[in-house]
């Protein structure tokens, strides 16, 4: 199934009501340098099936699916 894009014109009045919102609940712009580098090296790493998984289930996480 091919993927499409909606883009549209960002409306000014929500892109200020959510700037108001994240600036009265204090929500900072950027993420701090050792939570962006632990993310970077998660990321690196690729997925890992953890520790004590049921040994019969099938890790199937290379399907292409799409939830509706």
């Amino acid at each position: 199934m091919p993927r499409s894009k909606v883009r549209c014109r960002p409306d000014p009045g929500m892109v200020d009501g959510f700037r108001r919102i994240r600036e009265q609940l204090q929500i900072p712009a950027a993420f701090d340098s050792a939570v962006e580098n632990e993310a970077t090296a998660q990321a690196a790493r690729g997925p890992v099936i953890p520790d004590g998984a049921d040994p019969t289930r099938l890790d199937a996480r290379h399907l292409p699916l799409t939830a509706i």
